[in-house]
């Protein structure tokens, strides 16, 4: 099972002797910064914890990018996994108290969908990743539709996400091409992390 993990997320990047990946582990100080600015200017018991795991997704990355190991991996994947969840849950949130329910049961569908019927260039995360792209467009879809405020910001992490994700799966498709040749994944990194901050712009009071 450990070599497996270790074999499944391979990166055009090319690796250093010591086995870090430079562009794809210096460009985690995107989710730093965007952590730090969350820390210290909304420090309110919702937006608190997205900084946080926020910070630890871009240690966690780095961590993975520099060592590649069965801690280091979990480092970079459990925190996204919860920031994804826990952002997700806070934007439903300001719709109605019930709407998180409804929202996880529909990422849970959408999810459950796309595991069934395709198979992705990721297994167990381009789902996730692309069943939250289709809740966000849902959401502002709604969010326009009912007239509230904050569309736009809500609508700029909705575009920063589907571009980062796309960008994110030509890691590979890529990589021969000399301008990409050290790859995508480092411009997802930077791309995600101005999602969040748009989503911090979006939640906050």
């Amino acid at each position: 099972m450990s070599n497996s993990i270790l074999s499944l997320r391979a990166y055009c990047e090319p690796m250093l002797s010591s086995g870090m990946e430079p562009l794809n582990a210096i460009s985690n100080l995107g989710f730093i910064l965007v952590a730090l600015y969350i820390i210290r200017r909304h420090r309110t018991i919702e937006l608190l914890p997205v900084g946080v795991l926020t910070l630890l997704l871009g240690l966690g990355s780095f961590a993975w990018h520099t060592f590649r190991s069965i801690p280091t991996y979990y480092a970079d994947t459990a925190p996204l996994a919860f920031l994804l969840l826990l952002v997700t849950y806070l934007i439903f949130k300001r719709y109605h108290a019930y709407a998180p329910i409804v929202g996880f049961l529909v990422i849970g569908i959408i999810y459950s969908i796309l595991e069934y019927h395709f198979v992705l260039a990721d297994p167990g995360c381009s789902e996730i990743y692309f069943s939250i792209i289709l809740t966000l467009l849902g959401l502002v879809v709604l969010q326009w539709i009912a007239k509230k405020q904050r569309t736009t910001q809500l609508f700029t992490v909705f575009i920063l996400f589907s571009v980062g994700y796309g960008i994110r799966q030509l890691d590979q498709v890529l990589c021969n091409s000399p301008i990409f040749s050290y790859g995508t994944h480092w411009i997802w990194h930077l791309i995600c992390a101005g999602a969040i901050y748009y989503a911090i712009q979006y939640l906050k009071k």
